[in-house]
């Protein structure tokens, strides 16, 4: 295999979910020994061939190296970033400051959307942002009630932001069993709860109380 194609397993690298400073999008990037790299597309486990066919294309084509990942059920392939590292502004959070319930929502919306993105391109986000936008209408959650109240919802790193609504449980009962349908619809099961928590859990504030309890209910409400 080329030299500048690494294959690695979960346990080699570090991930971590940050905002980029050009899109403003909430990405998965990848460390490892030093060097940062980002996601470029996702395989199942049998479509290994495929996963190094694109290595081998972006070496050739960018002249950086590649990552192949793999992984229990899956392999992905990453790309060197080259010019620049992302801001990291989405996980900037004091280790002793609380996560409210509105918060912890977002970030797990906020995955499923850029996961979406990650496996089926942007138009497929921009769908679901839309379906989520009359999901939160019809959940009647504060602060949501109009959609010039609710993209803003969709986007913004909730971690920085202030004045965001109060939500707290009877939202959660309302919302994420709406997700996960909405969610079952773009990725034909729920597998897409597993990888977003998988990714949440790589925030260095993942055992916030609050936090994992929103999660917790996310997984039961998406699954039940």
């Amino acid at each position: 295999m080329n030299e500048n194609i690494i294959v690695l397993t979960r346990s080699d690298v570090e991930l971590s979910r940050v905002r980029d400073p050009e899109t403003g999008r909430i990405i998965l990037i990848m460390r490892y020994q030093g060097r940062t790299f980002r996601l470029m597309s996702q395989f199942s486990k049998d479509r290994q061939d495929d996963a190094r066919s694109l290595c081998e294309n972006l070496v050739e084509s960018r002249g950086q190296c590649c990552v192949l990942l793999k992984q229990d059920s899956l392999c992905s392939v990453w790309i060197e970033n080259a010019s620049r590292q992302p801001t990291e502004t989405v996980i900037s959070l004091q280790p002793n400051s609380e996560i409210t319930i509105t918060q912890a929502s977002l970030l797990i919306i906020q995955t499923i959307a850029e996961d979406i993105a990650d496996l089926m391109g942007e138009g497929q986000k921009i769908a679901f942002l839309e379906e989520m936008t009359k999901i939160f209408k019809q959940s009647l959650l504060p602060g949501a009630e109009s959609s010039a109240a609710i993209n803003p919802l969709l986007t913004i790193n909730p971690l920085t932001t202030t004045n965001l609504p109060n939500w707290e449980q009877k939202e959660l009962s309302a919302l994420f069993p709406k997700v996960g349908r909405i969610g079952k619809k773009y990725f034909g099961s729920t597998t897409f709860v597993e990888r977003a928590i998988d990714a949440l859990k790589e925030l260095p504030f993942s055992n916030n109380a609050r936090f994992m309890y929103c999660c917790m209910q996310f997984v039961l409400m998406c699954k039940g």
